[in-house]
């Protein structure tokens, strides 16, 4: 008589057949990344377009008070 296998190995079992889960998840994981690099971009880059607009405007103030 063999024993019935164990629910937890029969839901992995099925589980390990799906790969549109793991593939979602892995698109999350990649995209996530994407925007921590964007954010983090964005954060070191926004003092240097700061002071770019704040020059600009003073040209522009000299030229035409």
């Amino acid at each position: 008589m063999t024993r019935p296998a164990h629910p937890y190995i029969v839901l992995a079992t099925l589980l390990g057949r799906r790969q549109d889960g793991q593939t979602a998840a892995e698109y999350g994981v990649v995209l996530g990344v994407i925007m921590l690099g964007i954010v983090a971009t964005i954060g070191l880059v926004s003092g240097g377009i700061d002071s770019y607009f704040t020059a600009v405007a003073g040209k522009i103030g000299e030229i035409a008070p």
